[in-house]
């Protein structure tokens, strides 16, 4: 087995983004692009909708030439129609300013696309001329690093947890929950939101979790069963230190050299020197079927195997070693020793893990549908399986839910 530079490997962290204190904002405009128009967005420029096509164009002065530079960015909402006549007008505003276009995705942006926008950013489902107040909405704020993300997600039990802040508008009330785990920024951040968001004759109910929620009937019923919810007991360790985004890392036992490669989420990565074989995938977005993937949740880790990678011994068996490596390492660190779980695609998703990213997509990760069971394996049981070289017919029956180490191919020929 190939050994595994475990330090090496978490030093890698997101980097940083820091405003150069030598340059000046002069402006910032934000305008909406549709069917190839331009139209000026003059109130709420920090909260984007998913439906739309936007530039954002920044200038700037260096205070000691006085020389001025502009950046422009286009972000992209899920939901958005980029055709023929955005891209063109698009890249005309580009040229017009005389800057090179940025694309931005939603749910990708950048720290310092963020900063230039007061270092909050709020996206809404819809559009902006049919969006109200009273819509019945749930949204939740988070952090990453010095920056506020207040996302509006599906209603639902499914989408709550402990770790965030939440605000939740139902007719004329307003909720603004408080996970166990949320930090005081994001508190703020929601009571700051809620209160932007209320119109006259809105009343905001402020609850935390596990004090005065649990009496509230009107808001678990909106929401659904309060056992349903993502509310591992570790997520109120959260606000006892800065919190940290998911990490994750490749595993390929073939690969000369690292055979252990990393990816941050959030997408900004700074490789480690150690680590000669580091490059960019994002989970979110680029997962494959055919890989091994180790999953930094902070306190909690897991191996995620692709349904095509579940005969991959090697990289599974490395993933496995090297990630109860890493939780011992890092339990010095920890108020407990971070579990570790081997997950086997296709599989539903813990919702606690699923909920530590901004933007995981349960349907996307198993190939374009959900199924109705969880496929979850102890790090005892799928060393276990590893072993094991024979198995009952019974265990084989199910294609989807095969022995670790074991793939169709295996079980046809058999």
């Amino acid at each position: 087995m190939p050994n595994v530079n475990v330090d090496a490997l978490l030093k890698i962290v997101p980097s940083t983004f820091s405003a150069d204190p030598k340059i000046h904002t002069i402006s910032v405009e934000t305008l909406s692009i549709n069917n190839g128009t331009t139209v000026p967005v003059l109130r709420d420029s920090h909260i984007f909708y998913d439906t739309e096509v936007l530039v954002i164009v920044r200038r700037a002065k260096a205070r000691d030439s006085g020389l001025v530079s502009t950046k422009v960015w286009c972000w992209h909402g899920k939901q958005c129609r980029f055709g023929e006549r955005e891209e063109k007008k698009t890249d005309e505003l580009a040229r017009r300013y005389g800057s090179t276009l940025e694309t931005v995705f939603q749910r990708q942006e950048p720290p310092e696309f963020v900063h230039i926008l007061g270092g909050k950013l709020a996206t809404r489902q819809g559009t902006r001329a049919h969006w109200s107040s009273e819509n019945t909405a749930m949204h939740v704020v988070r952090s990453s690093g010095e920056h506020i993300f207040i996302d509006q997600v599906d209603l639902s039990i499914r989408n709550l947890c402990s770790g965030y802040s939440y605000c939740v508008s139902i007719l004329d009330q307003i909720y603004v929950w408080h996970g166990r785990g949320s930090t005081p920024k994001e508190r703020n951040a929601a009571r700051d939101y809620a209160q932007a968001s209320a119109v006259k004759g809105t009343s905001i109910t402020e609850l935390r979790e596990g004090d005065n929620d649990v009496n509230d009937e009107m808001f678990w019923m909106v929401l659904g069963d309060s056992g349903d919810y993502a509310k591992a007991d570790y997520w109120r360790f959260r606000n006892a230190s800065a919190p940290c985004d998911p990490r994750c890392w490749i595993v390929d036992a073939t690969v000369e050299g690292d055979p252990v490669c990393c990816s941050i989420t959030c997408g900004w990565l700074v490789p480690d020197m150690d680590v000669d074989s580091c490059y960019y995938i994002d989970i979110c977005r680029d997962y494959t079927q055919q890989s091994v993937y180790i999953i930094d949740c902070s306190l909690e880790f897991f191996v995620l195997v692709g349904k095509d990678a579940r005969s991959k011994r090697s990289d599974i068996s490395l993933a496995i070693q090297t990630v109860m490596a890493m939780a011992k390492r890092v339990a010095i660190s920890k108020p407990f020793s971070p579990t570790v779980h081997v997950l086997v695609l296709p599989t539903q998703l813990p919702l606690d893990m699923r909920l530590a990213f901004r933007d995981l997509d349960e349907s996307q990760v198993n190939g374009g549908f959900i199924p109705d069971y969880m496929n979850v394996l102890s790090t005892t049981e799928a060393i276990e399986h590893l072993r094991t070289s024979s198995w009952e017919k019974a265990a084989l029956r199910d294609q989807n839910m095969l022995p670790l180490g074991l793939d169709t191919a295996h079980v046809s020929s058999s």
